[in-house]
């Protein structure tokens, strides 16, 4: 598959349709955001797509956790949507292989 725009950099349009997706499919209840993105910038776009999901899905950003720690909570998680182009994703995914978990990519259209 040929890396897009759409898949490196997705935007809340995108990320709320697959969250949707991924939550009508999982039964998620929460949500745990790991970013790199600037702080200031993190709450504002986090927020805008989180209002545009069911207002029963709670949800977390994690705000300075030192990498362990999200690393830790992403590994564990019940399901994980991450940057397929990311090297932090790559260390994700490999955890979770490792232990039979489910994992999906931002921008990948065959999820299910």
């Amino acid at each position: 598959e040929i890396v897009t725009k759409s898949i490196c950099f997705p935007g809340q349009i995108d990320m709320a349709q697959q969250l949707e997706t991924t939550i009508a499919h999982t039964g998620i209840r929460h949500v745990y955001f790991a970013t790199d993105l600037p702080q200031g910038h993190q709450e504002r776009f986090l927020e805008a797509l989180l209002r545009a999901l069911n207002p029963t899905i709670g949800y977390t950003i994690s705000k300075g956790n030192p990498l362990e720690v999200d690393l830790a909570v992403l590994g564990m998680s019940w399901h994980f949507i991450g940057n397929c182009v990311s090297s932090f994703t790559a260390f994700v995914k490999r955890q979770r292989d490792a232990s039979g978990q489910q994992s999906t990519f931002w921008g990948r259209t065959n999820l299910w």
